[in-house]
């Protein structure tokens, strides 16, 4: 009987060692570099990743610059919109048309007040708000979500230079839906939300 006690008590202490803190999830830490350099272009990190979702969102960046559009397809949603991007991005890097340098100034994790009001307190227009979020993720059946905002700048290849870039050189903003469906291990880019 005496044995049988000892062997309950410390099936129980193991029991509880188990359901301890050793089981809870580590926190997360960035781990990449500041500054990469690939050829005639970079990219500079002045602020980094505090979570899984915002380093989805800096992989985009890095992948971008080094021109690693394998890479790029596995961190985006398999939509056709991102695989027709993605292929004439390739396109366009191999023809000397490429973003040629990028600094991430600030990257943040918005709280749904941020992005999902149109107008201030003051009764401006938000900034931060994200139209048609609500859609998007219903759309992409999102299980888990967040929006990441983003504040860079960016210089861009002479060719690009040419040729007149949608968005020019300098500073911009953009927010991007991050998110998970049942069947993604991983956080995805589904939205880029507007510049």
């Amino acid at each position: 009987m005496r044995r049988s006690s000892i062997l309950l008590l410390l099936c129980l202490i193991l029991a509880a060692a188990a359901c301890g803190p050793a089981s809870k999830a580590t926190a997360y830490s960035y781990d990449g570099d500041t500054e990469y350099t690939v050829a005639d272009r970079s990219l500079i990190l002045k602020d980094i990743p505090a979570s899984d979702p915002e380093e989805t969102v800096i992989l985009e960046f890095l992948y971008t610059i080094q021109g690693e559009f394998d890479k790029k397809k596995e961190i985006l949603a398999d939509i056709e919109p991102h695989s027709i991007s993605i292929d004439n991005e390739k396109e366009n890097f191999d023809n000397g048309i490429y973003i040629k340098s990028c600094t991430v100034h600030q990257i943040d994790t918005l709280t749904p007040e941020q992005y999902e009001e149109p107008k201030s307190e003051d009764g401006s227009d938000n900034p931060l708000y994200y139209y048609g979020i609500g859609d998007e993720i219903e759309q992409y059946q999102l299980t888990d979500y967040t929006v990441v905002h983003v504040k860079f700048s960016w210089d861009y290849s002479e060719k690009m230079l040419e040729m007149g870039p949608q968005w020019g050189p300098g500073e911009h903003e953009r927010s991007f839906l991050v998110g998970k469906t049942k069947s993604d291990k991983n956080y995805k880019i589904y939205s880029f939300g507007i510049m």
